[in-house]
């Protein structure tokens, strides 16, 4: 089980790691964006010989709005990684508190089988014994 929750906490590692990483990804989005609008803006001031770099302009933006919602769609699945991850930890948790307690009962149950074997052969020596005397 030990392998599991080792293996969950690596997936929930690089889990983080792509939330970071969407970070960056946003922070370029946002300055994509910025950097669109004043391209805009610019275009707008060129008057006419400008138009063709509008269309430039506009196009940045909508990438950086698109990117922008991808890496929220990413951040989105993440967390849902993460709280699978920790509900599976929690079950990793919980099996390996059952696991113990069937190992005890079966400690235990092995005790007793000794007993009882121990008791079975102890009356069986005193049957002989009996039945000697007889």
């Amino acid at each position: 089980m030990s392998g599991i929750s080792s293996q969950a906490k690596k997936v929930s590692e690089s889990a983080g790691e792509i939330a970071d990483i969407s970070v960056t990804v946003k922070g370029i989005s946002d300055q994509s964006n910025l950097l669109g609008l004043n391209a805009a803006i610019e275009a707008a001031r060129a008057g006419e010989s400008g138009k063709g770099f509008s269309v430039v302009a506009d196009e940045i933006r909508k990438l950086a709005t698109y990117s922008k919602e991808n890496v929220g769609q990413i951040n989105q699945i993440t967390k849902k990684i993460h709280s699978l991850l920790k509900g599976l930890e929690e079950s990793i948790e919980s099996i390996n508190q059952h696991t113990d307690g069937q190992a005890a009962a079966v400690e235990q149950i092995s005790a007793t089988m000794q007993e009882i074997s121990g008791s079975a052969q102890h009356l069986a020596k005193m049957a002989e014994k009996a039945l000697e005397e007889e």
